[in-house]
């Protein structure tokens, strides 16, 4: 009777709201901007969204007046006078900018074409570790201390990983783009579900467990940045359909879905709990009208 109740009551809610499509009609990424929604989805979901990136985003500006480039300067002290630059304006945009920086979940007011301006891109990759060791010698919280758990020379191994060129000249980023924008076609022909091989592709990067998997594959089918954007059958409703099937919940979401499902935030635990919480996301996301990837 519980979950009923909860069922209808999103059911309602559903009817009262113009329902939205999947995705919104802007447009096929290219392969370059497809690879930077990729790249800044292993960022935000590596580091402190809004204490790191946000921060990283202003000081830039800091950092260049001072005569460096941002996007090479190495050392953590330039970005340490930045902070000392730092206007009240500038402090208070770290508190509320997160929602329209963020290319990936947090920010759907982002079009897939700006991604490249606000997102940490991979030449910038050498600024932007300097610009956190400043912040860690600060006493700023660059992880968020949930599931960040892999540490700071793992986290920086992960994301240089993907800067790493094979033999045919190709970085693993480029080859890992690629790869995940071929899966809905392999899936018709008859392959394994895109949900399935995007998990192990992303597995394959140092550092990304299964919880991380799921997270990235969210955002990597976030309606408005989605990677799979003109990549053919299936459609991303059906990309998005399958999500819950290899989703593996932290605790918060494992408490949520007992409190939905039992009233009780302890109620789902173990291999049982994940298998229950997933059939709690799927009524859920089918009551409550939530097509899109979160």
């Amino acid at each position: 009777y519980y979950v009923r109740g909860r069922l209808h009551m999103l059911h309602a809610m559903r009817k009262k709201r113009p329902s939205s499509p999947m995705s919104e009609d802007v447009g096929v990424l290219s392969a370059d901007e497809a690879e930077a929604v990729v790249f800044s989805t292993f960022v935000y979901r590596l580091y402190n969204r809004l204490d790191t990136v946000v921060r990283w985003a202003l000081l830039r500006r800091h950092v260049a007046d001072a005569g460096h480039d941002p996007d090479t300067e190495a050392e953590p002290g330039r970005w340490e006078e930045a902070l000392e630059q730092l206007t009240e304006e500038e402090l208070d945009e770290v508190h509320c900018a997160q929602r329209c920086w963020s290319p990936c979940r947090g920010g759907r007011r982002v079009e897939p074409r700006a991604v490249r301006a606000v997102a940490v891109q991979p030449g910038q990759l050498s600024g932007f570790f300097a610009c956190v060791e400043a912040l860690r010698r600060r006493g700023i919280k660059v992880f968020t201390g949930q599931h960040q758990v892999q540490g700071s020379e793992r986290t920086r191994a992960a994301l240089e990983s993907l800067l790493e060129q094979g033999g045919d000249g190709r970085t693993a980023l480029s080859r890992l783009t690629r790869d995940l924008r071929d899966l809905p076609a392999a899936e018709a022909a008859g392959g394994a579900s895109v949900a399935a091989r995007a998990c192990a592709l992303l597995g394959a990067v140092p550092a990304v467990g299964p919880f991380l998997q799921y997270q990235l594959l969210l955002d990597l089918i976030e309606p408005r940045h989605s990677i799979f954007r003109g990549t053919g059958a299936p459609a991303e409703a059906g990309i998005a359909a399958g999500r819950f099937e290899y989703a593996q919940f932290g605790n918060g979401s494992l408490g949520g879905a007992g409190l939905v499902a039992c009233g009780k935030a302890g109620a789902f635990k173990g291999a049982a709990g994940q298998q229950e919480a997933r059939r709690v996301a799927r009524a859920l996301v089918r009551y409550g009208g939530g097509g899109e990837g979160g």
